[in-house]
């Protein structure tokens, strides 16, 4: 069982002893790989002898790192040298004794990466993942990593390895402590069902189907990609009522509609001074809500009269991003930066609270309703957890088991349904039982990105590397992937469904939107 608790001590520990650099460009490869990478604060990271430029996580240690200089640096391609740097890398990395074991190659976008598994006193560090992205030439592109630093300390290990043993980073008050988990195990000839214990407490139970359903032809599903005719990088994507879709470009300081039935783009700029679209949400008047990101308003469009109305945030400086409705005619919208929630009551024109997360600069990413509670739900990505705000009460963390960087969210019959930015997977949070449950792609190397829910109830998420639609069951818990034609296709941050149970995603990177028409 996971209870809610307060995270807030880790957050100060993000704080370099180094100012935060100027920023530099992030290699093409890589910028999607951490969760709003372009806007983190940069500093310098010394890996094994090698200095390079690295975005961290709350403990200070680096989650990216690449090399910035005009020549290479000095790390050979073969297995025997990338062991050995990793481990002078250790204790940059989490902690000393940390010790790499090569899992796979993959590729991702295009880019050769080697993958390793981190293990210490000859255990595994469960979700513990270091990543060498290699350049064509053989030289070093850059490093992630989703270790989380048990900056709380490590359980003494017994003398005896068991086989079933692996390290846990257990959130507690303050931050995180490195304990031993039993993984109990349960299979079938179609799935396994593992089960992540620490002690007598179950903290996630992971799904893994064994036997997937063949992939779809395209004579019972059809995926349509459409380019975008003028600007670039088509983010967050929302279906108003009549079956527009309006995508934001923040690129582009405007508001897109896209009407499928004349297959016609209308272009909304921004007003002038008001710039950074940036998340994107329709609400139930069809009223369309952006967060100003560089501007610092939640601006309305009304779609009749095609105006916009700016909503300036109660606080500065201000980033708003991803806004979402609550079950009671207001709008909230996140803040990545300034790691805040809001709340306005349009009617009124007035906001009614803003509040600063538990747990600081945990990239407090996007929001869900539970209409049944009328509680808000929110994802922190750095936090590894989900923010709850019920009505009249403080904001408290949900720590999440899987590190995988909660990114995306939504609610259904019960359940937070959520992302995970640097795993293959997709995990439910039992709002009343309190209980995570992760269910594994089938596809082992297609990260989770944006997501929302079907008519039917069914939970789609898309996937960053090739690219799929992922269709999950919540009665079969199984997964029906759906390539999209073009190979990475650069799926970000939006996708929804409309009315008519039509799938609309964008693909920023490819400057495209699709559709996905089911079966």
């Amino acid at each position: 069982m996971l209870a809610g608790i307060v995270l807030a001590p880790l957050g100060a520990q993000r704080a370099s002893t180094q100012a935060p650099l100027p920023r530099v460009a992030i290699p093409n490869a890589l910028i999607e790989v951490v969760l709003g990478g372009r806007k983190q604060p940069q500093v310098e990271v010394v890996l094994g002898g090698l200095t390079l430029r690295s975005l961290s996580n709350l403990g200070g240690k680096p989650i990216l790192a690449w090399p910035t200089g005009a020549k290479p640096v000095a790390l050979p391609k073969n297995q025997a040298a990338v062991l050995a740097w990793l481990a002078r890398s250790a204790t940059a990395l989490a902690t000393p004794d940390l010790r790499a074991r090569f899992l796979s190659i993959r590729d991702w976008r295009g880019t050769e990466v080697w993958d390793y598994e981190m293990s210490l006193a000859g255990r595994a560090v469960l979700d513990a993942r270091v990543s060498v992205y290699w350049n064509p030439d053989g030289s070093l592109l850059g490093l992630s990593s989703t270790l989380i630093a048990p900056n709380l300390g490590i359980d003494a290990a017994p003398d005896r390895i068991g086989a079933d043993e692996v390290w846990f980073a257990e959130a507690r008050r303050g931050g995180y402590r490195w304990v031993l988990a039993q993984l109990r195990t349960q299979s079938t000839s179609t799935r396994s069902i593992t089960q992540v214990m620490c002690g007598t407490r179950l903290v996630n139970t992971i799904h893994t189907v064994r036997v997937t359903t063949p992939p779809p032809s395209t004579a019972n599903a059809t995926i349509t990609e459409i380019p975008v005719p003028a600007g670039t990088f088509p983010d967050q994507i929302f279906a108003d009522s009549t079956g527009l879709i309006w995508f934001s470009q923040p690129n582009n300081n405007q508001v897109t509609s896209y009407d499928p039935k004349a297959q016609k783009f209308t272009q909304y700029p921004a007003p002038t001074g008001v710039t950074g679209p940036d998340g994107l949400m329709v609400d139930d008047r069809d009223r369309v809500w952006t967060g100003m990101y560089y501007s610092g308003q939640l601006s309305m469009l009304d779609i009749p009269t095609k105006t916009y109305t700016q909503f300036p945030v109660p606080y500065s400086p201000s980033n708003p991003a991803i806004p979402v409705a609550s079950g009671h005619d207001t709008i909230w919208v996140t803040d990545h930066i300034a790691n805040r929630i809001s709340e306005l009551d349009p009617k009124a024109g007035k906001w009614l609270g803003s509040y600063v997360m538990p747990t600081a600069s945990c990239w407090v990413t996007a929001g869900a309703l539970d209409p049944v509670h009328d509680d808000m739900y929110f994802t922190e990505y750095y936090g590894q957890a989900l923010g709850h705000k019920a009505l009249g009460k403080p904001v408290v963390d949900i720590p999440d088991p899987n590190r995988g960087g909660p990114a995306f969210l939504a609610h259904h019959d019960g359940k937070v349904y959520y992302s995970l930015w640097s795993q293959a997977r997709l995990a439910a949070y039992d709002v009343v039982g309190k209980t995570v449950t992760t269910f594994n792609f089938p596809q082992t190397a297609e990260y989770a990105g944006p997501m929302a829910i079907a008519p039917n109830g069914d939970v789609i998420v898309g996937t960053r590397s090739s690219g799929y639609i992922e269709v999950f069951n919540p009665t079969t818990k199984t997964f029906t992937a759906y390539k999209i034609p073009t190979n990475s296709a650069g799926l970000k941050d939006g996708l929804t469904v409309a009315p008519d149970g039509t799938v609309w995603f964008t693909e920023s990177g490819q400057n495209k939107i699709a559709m996905l028409k089911l079966p």
